[in-house]
């Protein structure tokens, strides 16, 4: 299965949420194997669909359907792509509440240059990043996002 394929695409080659399942309980159970008697680690499963709750969800109640034991839920945000803070808030509300599970934003970005910082063409032509909006957006997200 190639890593660049949605989920929806690559669901197929590893059998669904329960081939989903028997990859992310092995990978689980290796982190563990590798630890000693007194050590202890939280699991995070982490997904891009920050802003959008009914792909949260799906992902989520397909992987504790099969019964994957996890202990934090990690979200990316980016509001290019991601939708509204209120939709954010309402996807990292819902589903703490219906997993009963602590939610993180695990990725953030937001652009600050137009530059070209590396041999890959620009994808957000249609912004005007400003690297003081850029930091004015992470604050303003933190107060917003505090529960």
């Amino acid at each position: 299965m190639a890593l660049w394929k949605t989920w929806a695409e690559a669901s197929e080659e590893v059998g669904g949420f329960e081939g989903l399942a028997e990859l992310l309980n092995a990978g689980i159970q290796g982190v563990r194997d590798s630890l000693s008697e007194d050590e202890e680690v939280l699991i995070m499963l982490h997904t891009d669909q920050g802003g959008d709750n009914g792909a949260t969800r799906w992902l989520f109640d397909g992987i504790v359907e099969q019964g994957v034991e996890f202990d934090i839920i990690g979200l990316s945000y980016y509001p290019y792509w991601h939708g509204t803070i209120d939709d954010l808030k309402y996807n990292m509300n819902d589903i703490s509440q219906r997993y009963n599970k602590d939610v993180v934003i695990a990725e953030f970005a937001y652009a600050w240059t137009l530059e070209n910082g590396d041999d890959h063409p620009n994808i957000l032509e249609r912004c005007k990043p400003k690297q003081q909006d850029s930091l004015r957006l992470l604050k303003d997200r933190n107060k917003q996002l505090a529960l």
